[in-house]
């Protein structure tokens, strides 16, 4: 038997092209703009300037087919896009989570959906950032979900609540878990259309999570809105996973600049306390944890262009870079001491945004267990 070569694309001149406008824009988004919006009513956390600015660049498109107005990247440039805006301590959640959902829509949605929803993404004449799954009692136990969608006449008919659904308020759109006759389904949802039938509740925490209960009061979806099923559903979460991936690797790099640049100006007992082996050692493994985590990275990369299971990979590479970041988060952490409490060094910001991520990685650790290590392990 002939085994297919597997190829792991190094960085391209698009892909440093891409990093150097990122950078640039996130040069007019400093630490104090993002600490600003965490003090804001809860109602005006969403950085809305700071989407914005990407979506004028075009990066909120970056994804679309160029036959829907869109710019057509590869997922490599994808994911370059999401790592350099978390490097340049920014969050780039929102900017992830319409690429996730439009990179699955592009592969899952019939040519209709495609026609009606991605030239106005690309247009920047709506957003798609809302994925609802997750409900009060089911957790992130896709089996357990409970929402029905009910057939009706030419559709479904959506009733029931979500929780933890992110920029709902900001998005046109809502890519919604549900049960239909055939077992879960994905139903996409105009939220405008929906008006009052959709009531969006705000939830608190501890940074910009952007989180909301969502409840559904008989939403009706066109028969041809729904999208994909359970098998699209792992699709998407292996998606997300390799972009989860690049955020946390941009984090990973964030820190470890942060630690080396203080590490280095820092003088305590007359040198510089990146002098000590102390100080020196924990900045040194994590960055190699996080090289590691980055080359898993680029081999679910390289199965997904080459059209390959990609699954496995995807979740291994979010698992390990989310732990390189914390990691990466805990040695900065310990490097500034007393001052990486101060707000205005940003470590605590980003540390918090790691947390989260954390929080996320259990999914991809039990998907793991559940799905791959069955069939893979003797």
């Amino acid at each position: 038997m002939v085994e297919k070569q597997l190829t792991i694309s190094s960085s391209s001149e698009t892909e440093d092209d891409i990093s150097r406008t990122i950078a640039a824009i996130c040069e007019d988004f400093p630490g104090k703009y993002w600490r600003d919006l965490e003090d804001a009513p809860l109602d005006e956390r969403y950085p809305e300037a700071f989407v914005a600015a990407f979506e004028a660049a075009g990066f909120l498109a970056a994804g679309i087919p160029e036959e829907y107005g869109g710019v057509g990247l590869p997922m490599n440039s994808l994911v370059r896009i999401v790592e350099t805006i978390h490097a340049n301590g920014c969050n780039g959640d929102a900017v992830a989570e319409q690429i996730a959902l439009t990179a699955f829509l592009c592969r899952h949605a019939a040519s209709a959906v495609k026609a009606a929803v991605l030239p106005r993404l690309a247009a920047g004449e709506a957003r798609f950032q809302s994925l609802a799954i997750w409900e009060p009692e089911s957790g992130r136990q896709v089996e357990r979900i409970a929402m029905a969608a009910t057939a009706v006449h030419d559709g479904f008919s959506l009733s029931g609540m979500k929780r933890w659904v992110r920029f709902a308020d900001r998005s046109n759109y809502s890519l919604v878990a549900a049960r239909t006759g055939e077992g879960i389904s994905l139903l996409l949802v105009n939220l405008a259309e929906a008006g009052h039938r959709i009531t969006v509740s705000p939830t608190a925490a501890m940074n910009n999570f952007g989180g909301a209960e969502l409840t559904f009061d008989a939403v009706f979806v066109p028969q041809e809105w729904v999208v994909g099923d359970a098998a699209a559903l792992r699709d998407l979460e292996a998606i997300s996973a390799i972009l989860a991936a690049a955020a946390a690797a941009g984090c990973s790099r964030f820190f470890s600049r942060k630690g080396v640049r203080y590490a280095n100006e820092r003088v305590v007992f007359g040198n510089p306390i990146g002098k000590y082996q102390g100080v020196q050692f924990p900045l040194a493994q994590c960055f190699m944890e996080s090289e590691g985590a980055h080359l898993l990275l680029q081999v679910a990369l390289a199965h997904y262009e080459a059209g390959e299971d990609y699954q496995r990979e995807a979740m291994l590479a979010q698992h390990l870079a989310v732990q390189a970041a914390w990691d990466s988060a805990d040695a900065a952490f310990s490097t500034h001491g007393g001052f990486a409490f101060a707000r205005e060094y940003d470590v605590e910001r980003k540390w918090r945004e790691v947390r989260f991520m954390r929080n996320e990685a259990t999914g991809a650790l039990r998907r793991l267990a559940e799905r791959i290590l069955d069939r893979t392990c003797p």
